[in-house]
């Protein structure tokens, strides 16, 4: 269940950047904009104000998923969007300006659909807002004290740092860290151990392929992964036709152990894979 909420909620993050390009005030702008508009330029201001409207409810209602380096960059494209939309209407050639602005709208609606879509954004309306989760992040003080590991260690720290490069310091959801213990028959115990979903097994939350993958890469250098995670982070990279694959660490501080998981999900394949038979000697 965890997953699943974290996944809707990642994929309104993109589906909010994709779509963010208005605001309340800029959509009410547009719609007031329309009526006003030469003849033959309405239509093209009308559809405009319409998708503004939409994305601008989607805003009000999910921005809150958003981290706070991307909110930011949400206003800009929607002041951006508001301005092009203007000007095209006060230029010498209008029609050809307005073309290409809806041309970007298409871009950006397809990409809307393939993250999930109106799908995505009723999934997210169930989540509760950031101030009811406050206290459910998953932070450097909830990792120290759940497993006695500083994030700022060297080596075993690595995956952690790599969920703040992706979220935001502070903005990890409780849902991408896990902690685990392995007990004994003597009465002792391994608790220095968590794991991190830099990419859950779900279609909807993903930071994108490039971002991921490049995390992923800066752990394995960390964490001194042998080549064939290496290789299987480049296969997976490289295989942007099928759907992200899974993608998380796991550490036992203790063991001196590591653990690079690649999973897939919702009937989707696995990119090849090479095993460790076919790399070369080292």
């Amino acid at each position: 269940m965890g997953d699943r909420r974290q996944a809707a909620r990642r994929t309104m993050r993109s589906v909010l950047v994709v779509l963010a390009l208005w605001d309340a005030g800029a959509a009410a702008d547009l719609a007031a904009l329309a009526p006003l508009a030469p003849e033959e330029h309405a239509p093209a201001v009308k559809r405009s104000a319409e998708r503004a409207a939409k994305a601008s409810r989607l805003l009000a209602d999910h921005g809150h998923l958003l981290p706070p380096d991307l909110r930011e960059k949400a206003h800009d494209l929607l002041n951006e969007h508001d301005f092009r939309v203007h000007a095209a209407l006060d230029s010498a050639r209008p029609g050809p300006a307005l073309a290409a602005i809806q041309k970007k709208e298409s871009g950006y609606l397809k990409a809307f659909q393939k993250l999930g879509g109106e799908r995505a954004a009723t999934k997210a309306k169930q989540l509760p807002k950031d101030e009811e989760r406050t206290k459910l992040r998953a932070t450097r003080e909830v990792l120290f004290e759940a497993t006695g590991i500083d994030a700022e260690e060297p080596v075993w720290g690595a995956p952690f740092r790599a969920l703040e490069a992706l979220f935001g310091e502070g903005h990890a959801p409780m849902e991408a860290l896990g902690v685990s213990a392995k007990f004994f028959e003597d009465g002792t115990a391994l608790t220095k151990r968590y794991h991190v979903a830099l990419q859950p097994p779900c279609d909807c939350w993903t930071f994108g392929r490039d971002a991921v993958i490049k995390q992923a890469k800066i752990v394995a250098k960390s964490l001194k992964a042998p080549p064939l995670v290496d290789a299987w982070l480049d296969s997976i990279e490289a295989d942007d036709a099928r759907k992200l694959p899974s993608v998380g660490f796991g550490v036992s501080v203790e063991d001196g152990a590591c653990k690079l998981y690649v999973l897939n999900y919702g009937g989707n394949e696995l990119p090849p894979l090479p095993l460790l038979d076919s790399l070369p000697q080292t």
